[in-house]
């Protein structure tokens, strides 16, 4: 028999509870996990683009959703590359990566 004050359904309340608290938890995880693609992804574009700026090329290669800005000095060439996340919970979120090479071109 049980008293005035039993603990049935303590353990569904406890998970009613929890539940909101890690589905967030793993929403966050995949934000930054998208965040840190985002960035591998501009910090490789930027390389490459500086390469081909410092090298003389001056060309570019554009890719899908990265804005590029050169800005090149008579000693080195910088290109900074930026993209906005398009979906998920961090949508309009900017990154940003700069790259700066000595200027090699001949």
């Amino acid at each position: 028999m049980e008293g005035p004050f039993s603990e049935r359904g303590a353990v569904t309340a406890e998970f009613v509870i929890v539940l909101p608290a890690a589905i967030g938890v793993f929403i966050l995880l995949g934000a930054a996990f998208q965040v840190q693609l985002q960035q591998a992804k501009l910090f490789q574009a930027a390389s490459v683009a500086a390469r081909e700026v410092a090298w003389g090329s001056g060309d570019i290669v554009q890719q899908s959703g990265i804005r590029f800005e050169v800005d090149r000095t008579s000693e080195r060439s910088c290109v900074s590359a930026s993209s906005t996340a398009q979906s998920g919970p961090l949508t309009a979120f900017t990154t940003e990566q700069k790259q700066c090479l000595p200027n090699l071109g001949y």
